[in-house]
C-alpha cells in the first residue's frame, strides 16, 4: 500500500509541475500544439454568385463597386457590362473636355451667302477653334480657307456621310463646294467648336 501511495505521490508532483511551470521558474508556453488555423472559405464564382454580385455592384452604382466586381469576375457574363458601366460613370466625373460647354459641340457656325465670298478673306485672330464639318449630303464636299488676301486654299474634302474636324482660329471664312464648283455655304469659326452642316448645295448658289 505504501508503494502505490508513493507512485501517487510522485505523479501529483510531476503534474503540479507541468501545470505551474518547470523546475527552473521558467513558465511553460504552452502543453499542446496550438489548434490548425482555420482554412478560409472557398470562394463562390458560379453564374449564382456572379448574378449576385452584379445586383449588388448595380444596386450601389459606383466606380468602386463595379471595380470590385471586375475584381472578382474579370472574365465573367457580366464583365462588358460592368466595363461600360465604370465608363459612364467616370465620363460624368470628368464633364465637358477642354473646358468647353456641353452644348458648345452642337453650336452651329455662323455662314453668310455664297455671294459674298469675293469681298471676303480671314481676320487675323490668336484664338484657337475648331470648325466641325458634318457631311449629311450624298456628295462630295470640298473644303476651302478663305486666307488673309481673300484667296481660297483647298484643305481637305469631305466624304459623303463623312465628318472633318478642322482645327482653325475665330472668326476664320470657309468655303464649302461641291467637286463641279458650285458653292454649299460659307462658314464663320465662332468660338470654341461650332459645326457646319453639309447638305445638299442650294439651286440659287449654283
Amino acid at each position: 500500500m505504501s508503494v502505490f501511495f508513493d507512485i501517487a505521490k510522485v505523479a501529483a508532483v510531476a503534474c503540479a509541475a507541468l501545470v505551474m511551470g518547470t523546475p527552473n521558474g521558467t513558465s511553460q508556453s504552452t502543453l499542446l500544439p496550438p489548434p490548425a488555423a482555420a482554412q478560409d472559405a472557398p470562394v463562390s464564382t458560379g453564374p449564382a454568385a456572379e448574378q449576385r454580385a452584379f445586383d449588388t455592384a448595380k444596386a450601389t452604382g459606383t466606380v468602386e463597386s463595379w471595380n470590385g466586381f471586375l475584381a472578382q469576375f474579370p472574365g465573367g457574363f457580366y464583365a462588358s457590362v460592368a466595363r461600360a458601366e465604370i465608363q459612364k460613370l467616370k465620363a460624368r466625373q470628368t464633364g465637358p473636355a477642354s473646358g468647353e460647354s456641353a452644348g458648345s459641340a452642337l453650336t452651329p457656325a455662323r455662314s453668310v451667302p455664297c455671294g459674298d465670298v469675293p469681298s471676303l478673306q480671314s481676320p487675323v485672330s490668336e484664338a484657337a477653334a475648331t470648325l466641325k464639318f458634318v457631311n449629311a449630303s450624298d456628295g462630295l464636299r470640298v473644303v476651302f480657307w478663305i486666307d488673309y488676301a481673300g484667296d481660297r486654299k483647298e484643305y481637305a474634302r469631305v466624304a459623303p456621310g463623312g465628318e472633318l474636324a478642322q482645327q482653325t482660329f475665330q472668326d476664320h471664312v470657309w468655303l464649302v463646294q461641291t467637286e463641279l464648283g458650285h458653292c454649299v455655304g460659307v462658314f464663320l469659326a465662332g468660338k470654341g467648336t461650332t459645326v457646319a452642316n453639309l447638305g445638299a448645295p442650294d439651286p440659287g448658289n449654283r
